[in-house]
């Protein structure tokens, strides 16, 4: 069983994105499934140079306050992140994010966190992307 699980992790890294003109899977927010978004990749991402790609939240409604955090998840619990993202609109609910640098190779995650309306007034979303950096 535990050989089945690394083969099927190691498939899913292999398949995460990380070259220029590919796009994430799209992720849902658990607190509504209506409430999604991907990421396009427009250089390839890698150790040693920057990269840049797009944020676009699928849902029609405008988002407020973006956030996008790179990190990485270290071994015994600690975790790493990388210098501040830079982003702007490029339209209705996407986002070109600069300044992107992954700083050593391994599994990243691209945390994007948003605010949207809802019935109940503002409501904040958080959707963590996986990213292979192999070189």
């Amino acid at each position: 069983m535990k050989s089945f699980f690394i083969l099927m992790l190691s498939t899913l890294l292999l398949s995460l994105p990380t070259f220029a003109h590919e796009h994430s899977e799209e992720l849902c927010s658990s607190l509504n499934p209506a409430v999604c978004a991907h990421l396009g990749f427009l250089t390839p991402l890698n150790s040693t140079s920057e990269g840049e790609f797009m944020v676009h939240v699928t849902d029609p409604t405008p988002v407020q306050n973006l956030e996008v955090e790179l990190w990485m998840e270290m071994e015994g619990g600690h975790g790493h992140g990388s210098a501040p993202v830079e982003w702007k609109a490029v339209g209705s609910n996407r986002f070109h994010v600069t300044n992107v640098w992954f700083v050593m190779l391994g599994v990243w995650q691209v945390r994007v966190s948003f605010d949207r309306p809802s019935e109940n007034g503002m409501q904040r979303h958080h959707l963590s992307f996986p990213v292979m950096i192999k070189e």
